[in-house]
């Protein structure tokens, strides 16, 4: 895991809107994809975008898309996120995948992972490694309702068991009807229902998904706190 500097690393879910000086880093992570029974796929790298005042225990989105680098009806979403402070880990099944480390047997090319083992790599990723707290699952595109399935305990145990991280809570966007799920228990000091809101209000604001007044439908179906402060974490 390490830091570099944003300007070396404009390769992945990089909103137009943000100019590269507003961002601080980019931080490279192992993402392994979590297939059902325990089963891991071949690891490579990843790059979480961070805002500049991003710190530890921050709020994660795994953005799960076709297409990891820009899009400009995906940017505002991005942008958005960027500005309420929420680091950003864009996956993509169709990526070529480039193993980290050759285990026993293992292929040398990879078949396209299934796209809820990528976002629960993600997942893993975002809270061991870059040391997010609230970690929230959006999916961005056509096929993106399959991301809802992330916030499913019967998909989060089947691939990292019990008392395992879980998405806060799971998005679909860009495919037709926007839809929202909650997801697993979070920790008291993740104030999860409170900035679950704070997103939909966001989301609601960047025009990607849900409209300008249509927020309290985001609300209810994640079961949120209508309040305004802030995703990151603690007070």
């Amino acid at each position: 895991m390490g830091r570099i500097p944003i300007l070396a690393a404009l390769g992945t879910a990089l909103a137009a809107p943000v100019p590269a000086a507003e961002l601080a880093a980019v931080m490279q992570v192992h993402l392994t994809p979590r297939g059902v029974a325990g089963e891991a796929g071949c690891t490579r790298k990843a790059r979480i975008n961070l805002p500049p005042a991003w710190r530890t225990g921050d709020a994660v989105v795994v953005l799960l898309t076709d297409e990891p680098l820009r899009d400009a009806t995906r940017d505002p979403l991005v942008a958005t996120l960027f500005l309420e402070n929420a680091a950003v880990l864009a996956v993509s099944p169709g990526t070529p995948a480039v193993c980290v480390e050759d285990a026993p047997g293992a292929s040398q090319s990879p078949g396209a992972p299934d796209a809820l083992d990528m976002l629960f790599g993600g997942l893993v990723a975002a809270r061991q490694e870059a040391g997010g707290g609230l970690v929230v699952a959006i999916g961005y595109g056509p096929g993106s309702a399959i991301a809802l399935a992330a916030g499913e305990e019967g998909e989060a145990a089947a691939r990292l068991g019990q008392d395992t991280p879980r998405f806060a809570a799971a998005l679909a966007l860009g495919d037709g009807a926007p839809a929202a799920r909650r997801g697993g228990p979070q920790a008291a000091a993740e104030r999860s229902d409170e900035r679950l809101g704070l997103l939909c209000a966001a989301l609601a604001r960047s025009g990607v998904g849900w409209g300008a007044a249509s927020a309290p439908t985001c609300i209810a179906a994640l079961g949120a706190e209508p309040r305004r402060t802030a995703l990151r974490h603690g007070p």
